[in-house]
């Protein structure tokens, strides 16, 4: 006979509470929002215990980068210090991630200077870091650089693995694209609008990522560059996240703390004015030397 689980009845004088609204998602904010889904590679951190398979040409962070032709370890502009090595990201085209658009590059690589630049401006040009691109990265046609031995690397190296999703503006981003989705979305009680978000593009999801739409830093202000050339907004290629970012000798600590977000563009005409966004950055403490 099978057990009795304890009464569902609310008992005498005792009132059967009501299971609180679900909030459904608001129609018109979904038919403003739908043309505006773009498809989004995730990264996220391998596995612990995986073996690491060799870096070159794999989205990771920390480890050693790729380079091509004379290229050697890039110094900071403002110190002469090395600059630190964050990670790769192989950018998806349309075989990798169906419905997204050519790639600019197929393999971005980050460095920057924790010391100098706690918090990078949409306008800083490189020096206190560096963006490199490649478009066609093979072992044949570049390197793997090995970074100063008096340099190590704050950030334990990781493989990053692909997850396939999709992403929607947001912040500034959406103002430019749909002044009357932001304002609908301002009106709306938060609870719709997540509710509205999670129809379209599936449970929220905030990490390292390539393509896609740049991430909303929550501010209201636009992290965009403009290309110094022609003065257009840049592209946006992808981001490092600071929690994926872990210490060399703590892991599980995040080098560039909690909050941290290293956001790459491009100009869509002249791609070799790479530029790197720095958003919430703390500096990694310094390693003990002997």
């Amino acid at each position: 006979m099978p057990r009795e689980g304890p009464s569902s009845s609310p008992g005498p004088g005792r009132r059967r509470r009501r299971p609180a609204p679900i909030p459904s998602a608001d129609l018109a904010l979904t038919r403003l929002l739908r043309p505006l889904v773009r498809p989004q590679l995730w990264l996220v951190r391998a596995p612990r215990g995986v073996p690491r398979r060799p870096e070159q040409l794999l989205s990771h962070v920390g480890g050693r980068p790729y380079a091509e032709g004379a290229a050697d370890w890039p110094d900071c502009t403002a110190c002469d210090e090395p600059l630190t090595f964050l990670g790769e990201l192989a950018l998806p085209g349309p075989a990798e991630l169906p419905g997204a658009a050519p790639p600019l590059a197929r393999l971005a690589t980050a460095f920057v200077c924790p010391e100098c630049v706690p918090e990078l401006g949409a306008s800083e040009p490189p020096g206190r870091y560096a963006v490199w691109l490649a478009d066609d990265p093979s072992r044949a046609n570049g390197r793997v650089l090995v970074p100063p031995e008096d340099e190590p690397n704050p950030v334990h190296p990781c493989s990053l693995r692909p997850a396939p999703g999709r992403s929607l503006p947001g912040g500034a981003e959406l103002k430019s694209l749909s002044p009357e989705a932001a304002e609908r979305l301002a009106a709306l009680d938060r609870a719709i609008v997540d509710e509205t978000f999670r129809g379209l593009v599936g449970a929220p999801f905030h990490g390292t990522v390539a393509s896609g739409h740049a991430p909303d830093l929550g501010d209201g202000a636009d992290p965009t560059p403009e290309c110094p050339s022609c003065g257009k907004p840049q592209a946006f290629l992808g981001a490092l996240d600071g929690p994926d970012l872990e210490r060399e000798d703590e892991e599980g600590e995040p080098a560039f703390g909690e909050e941290a977000l290293f956001l790459l563009y491009t100009c869509r005409t002249h791609p070799g004015a790479a530029r790197l966004v720095a958003h919430a950055v703390v500096p990694p403490e310094p390693e003990e030397r002997d």
